[in-house]
């Protein structure tokens, strides 16, 4: 997918009104009163016939502080007795629900939302694990995708070894902005060095992925300090990012009346500070995901988008659109078949249903088919960007051109300004006339057999430095030979520190190490560095070598693959900074250019260093895993 956006000035200008932004369909404005416990319970019943799997939310709305911007449903206090009688409720809630679904049927997703979830003390995380356990059917091992919302001012490593304890493997980190006075603006005091601590946390715990929380649009923030937090951010390198744009709506959130409207950025700053966003974070080897988020290439996320599985609802993006939606606790969304439901919003309502023996569904939606229409169509927006209007036309029986003449006549000035593409063509009727060869008169598109280059875009590297082997990508390189000092790292984030800060020149050979199956473990992309290099103009004029990989998207002087890797003790673990190297394409070659007893000398004093994961599946990979040379297959031992 092309992740290439262009902010074009006088566009926005043209279409800077209000209109709807869905950010799922149906909106909860929609929901109605006449939907109650009743129909909730007929949804369920019916959906029991699918044996399709579970997603399980919990809204735990409990916060020490209040951040100004914050327009959750929570509730603020320093009283942490305030919870148990909520937890009480929370778990004959539970036991309600799971009487409506068939234990059979498993539990793909689960999440714990708020407020603060790590509100709760150690005891009560563990009794509400054991609660859900005992009433639906968790899987044992780490297949399901077991998320927390956490607060790292809120949290520790003890909280964090607890969470991977009880199951979760997944974590959403709420940073918001690093800067000093836009946290003192919105009363959320919280230090990178907190931040990091418990992302170093849950690395070393073995999460599966760990995701960031920013906000722009947020009092005092200008571009220059946004961008600060951002390369903070990349250097972190979670592996996935949610970007939210700040709604002041004072008049609807108590809370936001503390803000000093003064503060706030203009319109045009936010926006300034969304396209830098977006293209840093793509050039650093994110995908962009759609409207608030990024992951990165291999996350399930990126995937399910590419593979056309991608899904988004109340939560936000998802991979399991097959999952019903069994939501608890107070103003709690849940989705079951085609029907929503929503619980009562203040804890006495929600007390009184749970006290009553009932379910605390107090409005909802039950789909009509043109629902159900709008809602698929809208999906495939959000999500692929594009669609198919013959397979709608074949899944619910319309004529898509007159059923949404309305619409398409609507997005004919979007059209014309080429905002959208509108054909109700298939690709492949688009593509039916263009040959299967090109025209002769032209050398643009190139034949078979007259390619612009006569080798192919890698070449396989041997030497003192890869003896068994290396991958080049020599693709558009003018001349695919470098010999220069070693600069050398033992990490990305400190490499691709070098460059944003200026210290590496041309000439330069990087050697980024430590990163390959065993040492990553597993290979992480060394896309943010390669990118900064091109940014830099340094593509063609600095080397550089790594044990970890890079992707299609990556350009320039950059030998991946370096096997054996520095872990296991490969040559490369013995460069030192200062090191001659020569990478030469043309003769198939890697060398470090020092003596063979020098090598032999720094071999004999070398030592690995510690894994960076003790426990976990990063841990089994990085012991199980075998050189690049042979696939870092794992079934060697």
């Amino acid at each position: 997918m092309d992740q290439q956006i262009v902010f074009d000035a006088a566009l926005i200008r043209r279409y800077d009104q209000t209109g709807p932004r869905y950010t799922s369909y149906p909106t909860a404005v929609q929901f109605t009163e006449q939907f109650g416990a009743d129909d909730y319970r007929a949804a369920a019943r019916a959906s029991n016939s699918r044996e399709a799997p579970l997603s399980l939310y919990f809204h735990l709305p409990f916060c020490n502080t209040v951040c100004y911007y914050c327009a959750c449903n929570k509730i603020v206090t320093a009283n942490r007795q305030r919870v148990i009688p909520y937890l009480e409720q929370l778990h004959r809630e539970i036991a309600l629900q799971a009487a409506l679904f068939d234990r059979t049927r498993v539990v793909d997703q689960l999440h714990w939302g708020g407020g603060t979830p790590t509100f709760l003390n150690h005891d009560q995380m563990r009794a509400l694990m054991n609660e859900t356990r005992a009433n639906f059917n968790l899987h044992n091992d780490d297949r399901g995708e077991y998320s927390i919302e956490v607060d790292p001012r809120a949290a520790d490593a003890a909280t964090i070894r607890l969470l991977r304890e009880l199951g979760f493997n997944r974590l959403s980190l709420g940073v918001q902005d690093f800067d000093p006075a836009v946290q003192q603006a919105v009363n959320r005091i919280q230090s990178e060095a907190e931040t990091l601590a418990v992302l170093a946390a849950a690395r070393e715990c073995g999460f599966r992925s760990v995701s960031f929380d920013l906000i722009y649009g947020l009092p005092k923030q200008t571009v220059a300090s946004f961008a600060a937090t951002l390369e903070k951010v990349i250097t972190a390198s979670p592996d996935r990012l949610s970007v939210f744009n700040y709604a002041h709506l004072p008049e609807l959130f108590k809370t936001q009346r503390q803000i000093n409207e003064a503060d706030l950025p203009s319109a045009a700053v936010k926006l300034e500070i969304l396209q830098h966003s977006i293209a840093r974070l793509t050039a650093a080897g994110y995908v962009y995901i759609g409207m608030d988020h990024f992951a990165k290439p291999d996350d399930e996320l990126a995937v399910a988008q590419r593979e056309g599985g991608l899904y988004r609802n109340f939560q936000g993006y998802s991979t399991h659109a097959d999952c019903d939606l069994v939501a608890m606790g107070i103003t709690a969304i849940g989705r079951v078949g085609n029907t929503y439901s929503q619980n009562h919003k203040t804890l006495e309502a929600y007390g009184a249903s749970i006290t009553a023996g009932a379910l605390p569904v107090f409005r909802g939606l039950a789909l009509s088919p043109d629902d159900r229409l709008r809602r698929a169509v809208i999906s495939r927006l959000i999500c692929q960007f594009e669609l198919d209007m013959a397979a709608i036309e074949a899944e619910f029986g319309i004529r898509f051109r007159d059923y949404f003449s309305f619409e398409l006549t609507a997005l004919t000035p979007l059209a014309a300004d080429g905002l959208v593409t509108i054909t109700g063509q298939t690709i492949e009727e688009v593509l039916k006339d263009v040959p299967d060869v090109p025209r002769a008169d032209q050398d643009v598109i190139r034949p078979i057999d007259k390619p612009m280059y006569a080798e192919g875009h890698l070449a396989i590297l041997k030497g003192n430095l890869s003896p068994e082997g290396a991958v080049a990508k020599i693709t558009g390189l003018k001349n695919p030979v470098i010999t220069g000092p070693a600069r050398v790292f033992d990490d990305e984030q400190s490499a691709l520190a070098a460059i944003l800060a200026g210290k590496i020149k041309a000439g330069d050979v990087m050697v980024l190490r430590y990163l390959g199956p065993k040492g990553g473990p597993g290979m992480p992309e060394m896309l943010a560095p390669t990118g900064a290099l091109i940014g830099a103009g340094l593509g063609e004029s600095v080397g550089l070598i790594t044990d970890g990989r890079f992707s299609g998207g990556t350009w320039g002087m950059v030998v991946g693959h370096v096997a054996p890797e520095a872990y296991a003790g490969g040559t490369i673990a013995f460069v030192n900074e200062g090191d001659s190297i020569t990478i030469d394409a043309h003769e198939l070659k890697l060398e470090l250019n020092v003596p063979e007893a020098e090598i032999a000398k720094r071999r004999e004093g070398w030592k690995a260093p510690a894994p960076r994961y003790t426990r976990g599946v990063q841990a089994k990979f990085a012991f199980n895993a075998s050189s690049a040379s042979s696939g870092a297959v794992l079934d060697k031992y």
